[in-house]
């Protein structure tokens, strides 16, 4: 299958993406020179259609392929009722998610999330309910976590 990106690929144009995404984007990796613009399955096509094995995507996250059928409909599903809910309500459908996911693993809760961010203050405060000792080295590094991330956490749960 085929596939043009509005975007058409020529080097001004590629330049252009690649400039405004280093200009704007987090310095956090150094992308290789190739704009993506769909996913199909395992393979991944650039603005040109050129076609790629994806060979990346899961290196950060749970990866599925992309637009597999059976996601996209429950995707759709889930976003024409509710998108993202804060942890600060409670939300129709967690707590079974969460009682089926502690039994499938054999343990007494869950505390799903999707980012690092979350995972590293998740560690700081069961360091801090473990131990004094451990809080008070917690709280150092959660005070230097803030002064170098700044508002981070804040916006990773947005």
């Amino acid at each position: 299958m085929s596939f043009h990106s509005p975007l058409a690929q020529t080097a001004n144009s590629l330049e252009r993406v690649i400039v405004r995404e280093t200009r704007f984007g987090a310095k956090n990796y150094a992308p290789l020179p190739v704009v993506l613009a769909r996913g199909d399955g395992a393979h991944l096509f650039d603005t040109s259609g050129k076609r790629y094995i994806d060979m990346m995507s899961a290196y950060s996250a749970a990866s599925f392929g992309h637009l597999h059928p059976r996601l996209v409909e429950a995707a759709k599903r889930q976003l024409a009722r509710l998108d993202v809910v804060s942890r600060a309500y409670y939300s129709d459908n967690l707590g079974s998610f969460c009682q089926e996911l502690a039994a499938l693993t054999g343990l007494e809760a869950c505390l799903p999330m999707n980012t690092g961010t979350e995972a590293v203050e998740t560690a700081i405060w069961l360091a801090e309910v473990a131990s004094e000792r451990a809080a008070a080295g917690a709280k150092v590094l959660r005070r230097h976590k803030q002064a170098r991330l700044g508002g981070t956490a804040r916006l990773a749960r947005t």
